[in-house]
């Protein structure tokens, strides 16, 4: 599903990656692939994942097909909301709540703590990355908690690398 989720964000971004400065030679964003091609991968990894769902029990069958919507939700975050790592973190850490789901058969506190920090980490993560687009998400019009943190994030960037020297998080 994580590879199906790159998918679904190349095939949502393809416009505004072409104007990114890091993303514009990606395959749909270059032409190199067609919008036909990309959906008949996305469906193929679609099909893979759900060919993992008869290995599962009830409950977290349920809970893989929870995620889909998560996941084709998160590309089209960028344009309503300055969070849409939290949406990625959500999706790339549904896994947490599907193996305790699987392991108990049920989801307690703990596991949702787990997966909460794991989100708080990947929003911390990712803004960092986002960084790097921040001049250029601005000029197409797209959001990020980078774009929301500005010059402020700067000391995330400095708590998520651990090193002394932060020069790289530096806000645009």
């Amino acid at each position: 599903m994580r590879s199906a989720g790159s998918t679904a964000n190349d095939i949502a971004d393809r416009n505004f990656d072409a104007h990114v400065e890091r993303t514009r030679f990606r395959p749909l964003a270059s032409g190199r692939v067609s919008i036909r091609g990309a959906v008949t991968f996305f469906v193929a990894q679609l099909l893979c994942a759900a060919s993992q769902l008869n290995f599962l029990t009830p409950y977290t069958r349920l809970m893989a097909l929870a995620v889909v919507p998560i996941v084709i939700l998160y590309p089209f975050g960028k344009r309503f909301t300055y969070w849409p790592q939290a949406i990625l973190g959500a999706a790339f850490n549904w896994g947490i709540l599907m193996s305790w789901s699987e392991i108990n058969g049920s989801i307690p506190s703990g596991a949702v703590l787990i997966w909460l920090g794991a989100v708080a980490w990947q929003i911390g993560y990712d803004t960092v990355y986002a960084y790097v687009d921040a001049r250029d998400d601005v000029k197409i019009g797209i959001k990020s908690t980078a774009l929301l943190f500005g010059r402020h994030g700067r000391a995330l960037g400095c708590f998520m690398r651990q090193q002394s020297s932060c020069g790289h998080a530096a806000a645009f």
